[in-house]
């Protein structure tokens, strides 16, 4: 899950974004063992992915969730529950630091596996982080191998797409257009299309069979004969987060603490083989 910027005002965003890049730059590894995209999709998904491991002092509860805000969802339960046994020292969520809600049932509407986790770490005092680099970042990342028109395809209808799991008014469009805003302030993205109505206009260009973007279906995505080039960036900056995530999982484990994450189920999938060969070492 993409998550979108929670930050207020442009220009703090903007301090924070290249904060960030500094701080960032010491999680980039490339690891060989991850899973492959063609081995992940082969898999059964009928169940959350939850995997445990020890690394020297440190352990991982890392749990791969169905990204979802239905209350009655059974994997909820099955958080708090190994929330409770496992004890952390450390929360780590995907996306960003969501905000704290004052009930469980409403992080849940809100923001899902990620508002409980939140909301879980804030009540029994855990610190907490975030395993994910900021959206704008993923997207410079992005555009040294992609157009400019085609990241901000990709991640204006990424974000659609998150909006709808999260349950939100698809037509407020607020956050995606702060976003192209920001984009704006950096050279590499002052190419056309500079406005959310132009970005409109090329999305029914290139996806004339797409009825409305923001509702776009999770087909988009995987289906090279639907996306394009959407499965492809989708596929390529998946890889690029998930060694990104790595880099900051193994040196929290370095630290000896008792880490409880919560990402996507593919995330834990992808990242399995990697983690047990760090762990074996």
């Amino acid at each position: 899950m993409i998550a979108t910027l929670n930050i207020k005002g442009r220009g703090k965003g903007t301090a924070l974004v290249l904060i960030s890049m500094a701080l960032a730059s010491c999680s980039q590894h490339k690891y060989a063992s991850l899973m492959s995209w063609e081995e992940y999709i082969s898999m059964p998904r009928s169940q959350p992915y939850v995997l445990e491991l020890a690394r020297g002092r440190g352990y991982l509860l890392y749990y791969g969730a169905f990204h979802s805000v239905d209350l009655s969802h059974p994997q909820f339960s099955d958080i708090e529950q190994k929330w409770a046994a496992f004890r952390p020292t450390l929360a780590l969520s995907e996306g960003s630091l969501w905000p704290l809600e004052a009930t469980r049932e409403e992080a849940i509407r809100k923001y899902g596996e990620q508002g409980l986790l939140r909301f879980l770490a804030a009540r029994d005092g855990v610190p907490m982080k975030c395993l994910d680099q900021p959206r704008l970042l993923q997207s410079r990342h992005l555009r040294r191998y992609f157009s400019v028109q085609e990241v901000k395809v990709y991640m204006t209808l990424r974000q659609a797409r998150v909006n709808q799991m999260l349950g939100r008014n698809p037509n407020d469009l607020a956050d995606i257009g702060f976003f192209l805003d920001t984009m704006e302030k950096f050279r590499s993205f002052r190419f056309p299309p500079h406005s959310l109505s132009a970005l409109e206009d090329l999305v029914k260009h290139e996806f004339p069979g797409l009825e409305d973007w923001r509702t776009i279906s999770e087909d988009y995505f995987y289906d090279k004969e639907k996306g394009k080039f959407l499965p492809e960036i989708h596929r390529y900056l998946m890889r690029y987060r998930d060694n990104f995530m790595l880099g900051i999982l193994f040196n929290e484990l370095k630290k000896g603490r008792r880490v409880f994450a919560v990402v996507g189920r593919s995330h834990v999938a992808m990242q399995e083989p990697a983690l047990r060969a760090e762990a074996a070492r």
